[in-house]
């Protein structure tokens, strides 16, 4: 299972006939990008000035090279004065999330009601990519938060995709292999630094224990919580769980679904029907071709609450823009994060 599907209903929208092969993708990505540009321009204060200030013409963004000449969004500019993105007014805005961040100060991303419907939606499609299948039970270790926080989009994609989402929000160690053993789920999903230590600890506590709970996937969750993840660690995981490791990296800034691995573990595809993803140098700033190292850097291309255009993640990675063994030749991939340039963030619902 890919993504192919999720991109193919979104292109169809916007492009009717079109080919769905890389060509027709970028044409898709190319149309968004130079519509979002327009539209921020129009209704956000923040874009309006800074294109000004630079000297950006939105009718004069035909290319991706064009493209990649706008100035880049900062955490920092987001912290300052989040309202001054809003191209809608605080009316519409169901939704606001929280990041702290030790070195951009604490920032808050908002969305509207349909954008966190189409979140949920991109979600099952990812859940898939990791084994879900219908009737399935997951087992979701987060915070529980305020209506509609990351628990509630999780447990409605599971939802979507005719699975039992189960909250398991208390993350004590003891309470967590508890909920395991009496819920007997067959994919397991939270964030990487407490799947990470709680498989340890299990280990350590109770050998042999986790392969004999019968799950089929693990799901870690990277992204406002920077949590390096190696090889060597999800080698050691799959051992210690006697199942299949997926990695997930998703910021709030982007609405949390930005790729997403596949059953064959080389790379994170890219929800490229969202976000379009730049990795640039780190000096010059300017793009870098696939194989490349830099920062990455994403624009969201579906939003009309809050739009954010070329943010600075400062995750360190490099894109893969070769067709994958899973059978998907469209999309394009994230190696795993490396390392982030800023310290490390802490997210939290509001």
């Amino acid at each position: 299972m890919s993504l192919v599907p999720w991109i193919r209903r979104n292109v169809v929208k916007v492009l009717q006939n079109v080919e769905l092969d890389k060509d027709g993708l970028r044409r898709y990505q190319l149309l968004k990008l130079r519509d979002i540009v327009k539209y921020a321009y129009e209704r956000s204060a923040f874009y309006r000035e800074l294109f000004r200030k630079s000297g950006i013409k939105p009718q004069g963004v035909k290319s991706f090279k064009e493209f990649s000449k706008i100035p880049f969004t900062l955490p920092i500019h987001i912290a300052e004065n989040p309202y001054r993105f809003l191209c809608v007014s605080q009316s519409e805005i169901l939704r606001g999330f929280l990041v702290e961040d030790i070195d951009g100060g604490p920032r808050r991303t908002f969305f509207t009601e349909d954008e966190l419907m189409h979140i949920v939606e991109s979600t099952a499609f990812g859940l898939k990519m990791a084994n879900f299948k219908e009737g399935d039970t997951v087992l979701i270790s987060v915070p529980r938060e305020a209506e509609w926080g990351v628990h509630q989009i999780l447990e409605m994609a599971v939802r979507a995709g005719g699975g039992n989402g189960v909250l398991a929000s208390d993350l004590w160690f003891e309470a967590q292999i508890q909920a395991l053993r009496d819920v007997k789920p067959q994919i397991l999903i939270g964030p990487a630094y407490h799947v990470f230590y709680f498989s340890e600890w299990c280990e350590e506590k109770f050998p042999s224990t986790l392969k004999g709970l019968g799950l089929k996937s693990v799901i870690m969750v990277r992204g406002c919580i920077f949590y390096p993840v190696t090889e060597s660690m999800k080698r050691d995981l799959r051992e210690i769980w006697g199942c299949e490791i997926f990695e997930h990296y998703g910021i709030t800034e982007m609405g949390f679904t930005v790729a997403m691995e596949c059953q064959r573990h080389d790379g994170m595809h890219i929800n490229e029907a969202d976000v379009y993803a730049e990795v640039v140098d780190l000096k010059s700033g300017e793009p870098l071709e696939p194989g490349e190292e830099g920062e990455l850097v994403l624009t969201s291309i579906n939003r009309r609450g809050m739009p954010i255009i070329r943010y600075k993640t400062g995750d360190i990675t490099k894109l893969i823009d070769e067709p994958c063994e899973c059978g998907d030749a469209l999309t394009r991939r994230l190696a795993s994060i490396r390392y982030r340039l800023r310290g490390g963030c802490n997210y939290n619902g509001g």
